[in-house]
């Protein structure tokens, strides 16, 4: 089977580009941590409650410090993956459905346990079309507060290619 992938032309890149600054400018996006709403007001974001609107000239110098590639690092070397890649291929990651998940032999739909976050990690670890590693589910049996950090422990002792994760909470995003 031949994959097909159609790329955007320079011109709806421009379009999508600009499409998306109007809206952090104008419609603006909505942050819940109040920390990172006063970081973003102290330079130059305006902020009205939860949303914020971002002006177009912050959003362009952020753009121009972004690296042009990056390294996602894998647990073993030779899993990392540059991005971008000098050679055509479509990235691909596992998929998020947090706190279901269906028995492929009952058909049965369950709240997800550590498990679940096991056995996605050791497939996704041994396909060759996963580049990285994004834990499917989260472990239902443990706490919300800490559903995250236990994904991530377990992604971390049973895949070797790069891991990512969702940081909800500030104390995540430090572990």
């Amino acid at each position: 089977m031949r994959t097909v992938l159609n790329s955007l032309s320079e011109e709806e890149i421009e379009r999508t580009h600009e499409a998306s600054l109007r809206i952090l400018k104008e419609t603006g996006v909505r942050i819940l941590s109040e920390k990172v709403r006063r970081l973003l007001a102290e330079n130059g974001v305006e902020v009205n409650g939860d949303i914020v609107k971002i002006p177009r000239s912050l959003t362009e110098e952020a753009i121009k410090k972004t690296p042009k590639e990056m390294m996602l690092c894998a647990r073993e070397p030779k899993c990392d993956l540059k991005i971008p890649t000098s050679e055509f291929r479509l990235l691909s990651t596992t998929d998020f459905s947090p706190f279901i998940t269906t028995n492929l032999e009952t058909g049965e739909r369950r709240k997800s346990v550590s498990s679940d976050v096991k056995d996605f990690a050791v497939v996704a670890d041994y396909l060759d079309t996963v580049d990285f590693f994004w834990p499917s589910v989260l472990p239902g049996e443990a706490s919300p507060s800490l559903q995250e950090f236990y994904s991530l422990a377990i992604a971390f002792e049973n895949n070797r290619k790069h891991i990512q994760c969702s940081c909800i909470t500030e104390k995540t995003a430090k572990w």
